[in-house]
């Protein structure tokens, strides 16, 4: 029998740095971090979701008391951008997914 948990998801710490040049140059071209954004945004869309919340939780900032927060009426959006993402990456499945939770957003 599985046992529910009422485990409460942790959001990330995203560390913004000060911006130049070259660590922007750097954030903008570096696939681990591209990887880690849309990831973390795939989770935590399907979270909020399904916990029936107004806005999904992306990254707390800098350990800081601010959230990067997509609210509810720029899901779609936001999995939109995931999909062509996921599809360029061929996860497939994530795709799946997220095209079901577009639906269900959208005949509402």
């Amino acid at each position: 029998m599985e046992r529910k948990t009422n485990k409460r998801k942790q959001i990330p710490s995203l560390h913004v740095f000060p911006l130049n040049v070259d660590t922007s140059d750097y954030i903008l071209g570096s696939d681990e971090i591209k990887n880690y954004i849309y990831k973390n945004t795939y989770e935590c869309l399907i979270d909020a979701s399904l916990k029936r919340k107004k806005s999904a939780q992306i990254f707390r900032l800098n350990n800081t008391e601010f959230y990067l927060e997509i609210p509810e009426n720029q899901w779609v959006e936001a999995i939109n951008s995931c999909i062509y993402y996921f599809e360029k990456e061929q996860e497939f499945e994530k795709c799946d997914i997220l095209s079901k939770l577009r639906y269900s957003i959208l005949s509402k």
